[in-house]
């Protein structure tokens, strides 16, 4: 009986660590240029719409993930020595998330669409709260 309690209080807390925190995040500043024609050849700035989704984040695991944004596969590397990590996508996309100097319950992040080719390219930052 004590190694089928310990065993399921291990497995407990493997499957608690391994389980991504859900937070929703809001764009505070979002700006890049956009192509009329989606020719490359005619970008012009453009002030671009502010995004609000909802992220699953897991630091321990290096894995980020949002339905919200069409952004389910990316690879993401922790920065060592901080609660940070960088994900990038093969299309371009790129996050890096902040939690070293937020509340556990608030992070910071900046995030990229970097593929061109006619797309709207652009940057932004802002913060996710835990749901």
């Amino acid at each position: 009986m004590k190694k089928i309690s310990a065993l399921f209080i291990i497995n407990l807390f493997l499957l608690n660590s391994a389980i991504a925190d859900v937070y929703y995040c809001s764009d505070k500043i979002k700006n890049g240029i956009h192509s009329i024609t989606g020719n490359e050849s005619d970008y012009m700035p453009a002030q671009i719409k502010i995004s609000q989704f909802k992220a699953k984040i897991n630091f321990d695991e290096e894995e980020f993930s949002s339905n919200d944004l069409k952004l389910t596969s990316l690879n993401c590397q922790r920065i060592p020595g901080q609660i940070s990590m960088t994900c990038t996508g093969v299309y371009g996309d790129i996050i890096s998330i902040d939690a070293t100097n937020v509340n556990s319950n608030s992070i910071k992040y900046y995030r990229a669409s970097t593929y061109g080719r006619g797309d709207t390219l652009f940057v932004a930052n802002g913060t996710c709260d835990k749901f």
